[in-house]
């Protein structure tokens, strides 16, 4: 496939770890509406400093892969954000340290006890770490769209990964 245009090629490793590593900056919270039907996600970063709005767009490089993907990213300001947060979605949240080049996500809600950790392919794996790189229910819009069942039920995946 060719690269659409304005994308990045993101190829990341994902691994679902017991608990958050110790980090040495505070959390950023993050709020994930992923628009049913489409490829789209609006999301919400929040820190002390500021708060920033962005339009996502994930498009896979390998239809049967998760990973890698071509990721395309707009910033939006309050009114753009305004307009486009009427759209149906299954909404995300989590809390998201940054670690070296991993990226830590805590998740909230029904997903309360799942943490993950990415960062770009090749990457130091985690100490305790269990590979989930390709397996679909971790990625974010499945998670955004479980009911809560099945949010019981990747916790309990989760913890039999893990033990």
């Amino acid at each position: 496939m060719d690269p659409p245009r304005y994308a990045r090629l993101e190829d990341e490793q994902r691994y679902v770890v017991a608990s958050v590593p110790e980090a040495s900056r505070a959390p950023r919270e993050i709020e994930d509406r992923y628009v049913r039907g489409t490829r789209l996600r609006l999301r919400t970063v929040r820190d002390e400093a500021a708060t920033v709005r962005k339009l996502g767009q994930k498009v896979r490089v390998h239809p049967a892969r998760p990973t890698p993907v071509w990721h395309t990213t707009v910033y939006l300001d309050d009114v753009e954000f305004d307009a486009l947060e009427g759209l149906g979605a299954a909404t995300l949240r989590k809390r998201r340290w940054t670690i070296g080049e991993a990226a830590v996500d805590e998740f909230l809600g029904e997903l309360f006890g799942l943490v993950l950790v990415e960062g770009p392919r090749g990457f130091p794996a985690p100490v305790g770490g269990v590979e989930v790189t390709d397996d679909e229910r971790f990625c974010g819009a499945a998670l955004a769209s479980l009911d809560d069942a099945g949010a019981r039920a990747i916790l309990l995946t989760a913890r039999e990964l893990l033990s």
